[in-house]
Order: structure tokens, then sequence, then C-alpha cells
């Protein structure tokens, strides 16, 4: 049988019960009453105490990795809390290991502005991405110049690669389909959502499934 990825993480004491009961009886005082045999009433609270002294040591090293992000367990509410987790852009994270990489990956995302970060952004989300900036037509331009007036230097064409590209309403579709629509898929969209969110703020983003 395989292991569940979102089992709680629990990380076994250092010591044993056992050795915690062999502690506690050689720190008991001198004399005929506090005997050190491994059976009786004075025994068995010993073994007691030392089951408990398990439990805090093993809770102890266990609070410790969920204190961490990437291994983060009964911490990972106070995570996502204070880094404003599940992102709107994702959605409801699908188990504990989903939510650990986006916790991990907004720790270490340092940000950018330029278009190789997005394109390298882009990278991370399994896409290969060509943005492309526009420069206001003119008669000194290239004859090749795409004609772009004054609005098109504040638009960039983001070109995903090896995506299906538009597709088209088929006589058997259904009649409320648009005659034409991009077959973008999840995380496509997401995408979209990302790069829309983090884009120059005077940018306008055009699309194209290449």
């Amino acid at each position: 049988m395989g292991t569940n990825p979102d089992a709680p993480v629990i990380v076994p004491a250092r010591n044993s019960a056992t050795d915690y009961a062999d502690v506690l009886r050689k720190l008991l005082p001198r004399g005929r009453v506090w005997t050190r045999e491994d059976e009786g009433t004075q025994a068995a609270v010993l073994d007691a105490l030392a089951v408990t002294a398990e439990g805090i040591d093993s809770e102890a090293l266990t609070l410790i990795a969920a204190g961490f992000p990437a291994t983060a367990d009964q911490l990972l509410p106070e995570w996502d809390e204070t880094l404003g987790l599940p992102d709107a852009c994702f959605g409801p994270f699908a188990n504990d290991t989903e939510n650990r990489q986006q916790v991990v990956a907004k720790l270490i995302s340092t940000g950018g502005q330029s278009i190789p970060y997005f394109e390298s952004f882009a990278l991370l989300l399994g896409y290969d991405i060509q943005i492309t900036e526009y420069a206001v037509h003119t008669v000194l331009s290239p004859v090749t110049a795409p004609i772009a007036g004054l609005d098109w230097p504040f638009a960039w064409k983001v070109e995903i690669i090896g995506t299906p590209g538009v597709l088209w309403h088929r006589v058997d579709g259904p009649v409320q389909e648009a005659l034409s629509f991009l077959g973008t898929t999840p995380t496509e969209q997401v995408l979209e959502c990302l790069l829309r969110r983090y884009a120059p703020a005077h940018t306008v983003l055009i699309f194209q499934y290449s």
C-alpha cells in the first residue's frame, strides 16, 4: 500500500519510553522505600511518566518540522493566513502537498517586472511563452514594422507556444456554443490570471495560443 502524502507528519522521539523510565529510576533517592525494581506500583508510575516524556519529545521534534514551510503540517493554516493563500488564481488546494508547494513558492519568489522574468515565471508552470512589445509606427519605422498607434506601446503580446489555437464551432456542436473559442486548460487559465495580476500596471496583455 502507498503512503498518504497528506497524513500527519510525526517525528519519532529521540529516546524511547524505556530509556526515560531507566533514567527516572536512576534519579530516585536512596533508601529501602525507593525500589528500582521493574514491577510494582512505583514502577508502574515511573513507566507511565516515561510514556509522557517520550510523547513530549516526539511532539517537540514534530513542532520543529511543522515550523518549516516545506514540511509544515499543523501550522499550514497559519502559513496560509500570513501569505494570503489559497491564491485566487489557483483556487482551493487539492491536498496538503500542493498547499506546501504554494507556501514555499510564495516565500522564495523575488518578483520582477521585466520580460525575461515573466518568461521564466511561465516556465515554472510548464509553459514556453514569448512576449512582444510594440512601438509607435512613424515614417522612420521599417516597412516591415507593424502599423501601431499611440496606444500600442502599452500592449504586450503574450504568445503561449505549443498549445492548441482557436477551436471552431462544429455543425454538430451545441447552439449556445461560440463560433470560435480558445481551448485553454485550467493551468493555462491560471497562467493568464497570474500574468495579468503581476504584469506592469501600464500594460495591456493580449494572449495568443500557437
